[in-house]
């Protein structure tokens, strides 16, 4: 009995550390959330006191003069400053949260009016913030700036580009996006739902796991979106999933949030394309049936 109460034991102890133990990618969503929570409350100060003196980004550029390349936490703080100045804020939503090693990438649906006219106006921002001890290195906030100025704005070469090679993938030709991508490349493509889809290291590792995708997810819909450019050679963008994952037979809805970065020839060197893995995997399970699993013993049933 005592064996068994020990068991019993442990399990417990195993459950309690899978449930309470978080790793660096949830830690650091949930340090940018508080630090958010303290922005909509308010408190700008508490946002600020979680921002890096040698920040650097851009945030809103095209809007605000100086978002599109800001190099320190003065620089920032006066951008956060005079935002007031050119919109007023409707609804600042935060969703879908993602992150992979120090970045944290989500995505703001935004209500504001637009004060140069008067115009209210609803849109999806692309946010990527990299942390690091706890602390905001670098943000880019990057926002539609056409639909919100009405003013003709110019794509960013890599979103063109990318544009390009997610056409070839959509018709049915892998081979045209594939060769687009840099045999160096690296990234994270759908880890957690694909063995070793978290840590790319090259071409051949990406093409292994394109090819073995349709083993894992039959895909109904994949609608690229809300494509953003940064004042690099970043871009990002939103994918609305519709999918069967195999492995539990469960159909989802989701929207992942992607970052790829092309080299000088115009190659993909990076790609992150990260989905709520959590949601996805999900099978709905009895506590009692989490125990079995546990233990690996039977347990009597309780009345």
């Amino acid at each position: 009995m005592t064996t068994q109460t020990n068991t019993m034991a442990e399990a417990f102890a195993n459950i309690k550390a899978a449930t309470t133990t978080s790793s660096l990618q949830e830690r650091n969503i949930k340090r940018v959330q508080d630090l958010v929570a303290e922005f909509q409350a308010g408190r700008p100060e508490g946002y600020m006191a979680g921002v890096a003196d040698d920040i650097k980004g851009s945030v809103l550029g095209g809007l605000i003069p100086g978002g599109d390349n800001f190099t320190n936490k003065g620089e920032f703080g006066a951008i956060m400053e005079k935002m007031g100045e050119y919109l007023e804020v409707k609804k600042f939503e935060p969703v879908n949260w993602r992150a992979v090693g120090d970045d944290v990438l989500f995505a703001v649906n935004w209500e504001m009016v637009w004060l140069a006219t008067g115009k209210t106006v609803e849109t999806t921002a692309i946010v990527r913030k990299v942390v690091k001890n706890g602390m905001i290195c670098e943000k880019y906030h990057m926002i539609d700036v056409e639909a919100v100025t009405g003013v003709k704005q110019t794509e960013a070469p890599q979103v063109t580009r990318v544009k390009e090679l997610l056409a070839e993938f959509l018709a049915g030709r892998p081979e045209g996006y594939m060769a687009g991508v840099a045999d160096d490349i690296k990234g994270s493509v759908l880890g957690g739902l694909i063995p070793d889809a978290d840590n790319i290291k090259n071409k051949a590792d990406f093409g292994a796991l394109m090819e073995k995708m349709g083993d894992y997810v039959e895909m109904i819909r994949f609608e690229p979106t809300n494509f953003r450019g940064l004042p690099n050679n970043d871009m990002m963008f939103e994918v609305n999933w519709e999918m069967v994952y195999k492995p539990t037979g469960k159909k989802i809805e989701t929207t992942a949030i992607v970052r790829k970065v092309l080299n000088e020839d115009g190659m993909i060197c990076e790609k992150y394309h990260m989905c709520d893995v959590a949601a996805i995997t999900k099978v709905e399970e009895s506590p009692r049936d989490v125990l079995l699993a546990a233990v690996g013993e039977t347990i009597p049933e309780w009345k």
